[in-house]
């Protein structure tokens, strides 16, 4: 679960993988503590529990959340991993099986595999690897998040004074001028035409994802149909 604290204010930005995490991480004005210690140690010292602290959880429509998913693990990060001769995240390996990968293949094989699975062979795939990687769990796990530390396993229901959709541009401005930093510089950019043209959404893809997001759909009130996912 990252965390950003302001570094001047008693306010944190509590978002979840895919959710302005880069932006959020390369910004000065912001700290980012998302380990099992430094979330126990924000406990202790009472900088996310207190009453004198301000809590926004910065939260986006999962359609979106798993376009960018796909264009950045699927597609951009692929090149990388074949050029710098780099390891595979776990976002990949969770894919490893529905997409039959040997990891006795060479990088430019399995890299091969990614660049010619489909969107709709990744949205297919969601049901048994959702689980298994931060940046596809549901965004509402965060409201009772799980914490395991060696023997310490901590259970904690953040008090949140504001959800923001960061579909919604007055809100996200006025973040922004209340804690002073930059959230329109996109930092992992995945804009691309050629992998936007790739995100056709089938009527059965839109349902497998009402079905596994469904609680953030509910919980957050965004539009379960597709044609609105740009909508506030």
């Amino acid at each position: 679960m990252p965390i950003f604290i302001s570094k001047k204010k008693r306010t944190a930005i509590i978002t979840n993988y895919k959710v302005l995490y880069t932006t959020l991480y390369r910004e000065g004005s912001v700290e980012m503590h998302n380990t099992a210690p430094n979330l126990i140690s924000l406990l202790l010292r009472g900088k996310i529990k207190s009453e004198h602290h301000q809590n926004y959880l910065l939260v986006r429509n999962p359609f979106t959340r798993l376009e960018s998913f796909f264009k950045d693990k699927f597609r951009k990060d692929i090149d990388r991993v074949m050029k710098e001769n780099a390891d595979w995240q776990l976002s990949q390996q969770v894919f490893f099986d529905q997409l039959k990968v040997d990891q006795s293949m060479d990088k430019e094989a399995i890299g091969q595999i990614f660049l010619n699975a489909s969107f709709e062979d990744f949205i297919k795939s969601l049901p048994s690897a959702h689980l298994l990687d931060h940046h596809l769990h549901p965004q509402s796990f965060i409201l009772q998040y799980k914490i395991r530390l060696a023997f310490i396993k901590l259970s904690i229901r953040l008090k949140i004074n504001k959800t923001i959709k960061i579909e919604c541009k007055k809100s996200m401005d006025e973040l922004a001028s209340e804690l002073n930093i930059d959230l329109k510089n996109k930092m992992n950019n995945t804009n691309r035409k050629q992998w936007n043209e790739e995100m056709v959404w089938t009527n059965s893809m839109v349902d497998l994802v009402n079905e596994i997001y469904n609680i953030d759909f509910q919980t957050f009130r965004y539009s379960r149909k597709i044609e609105n996912k740009l909508n506030c």
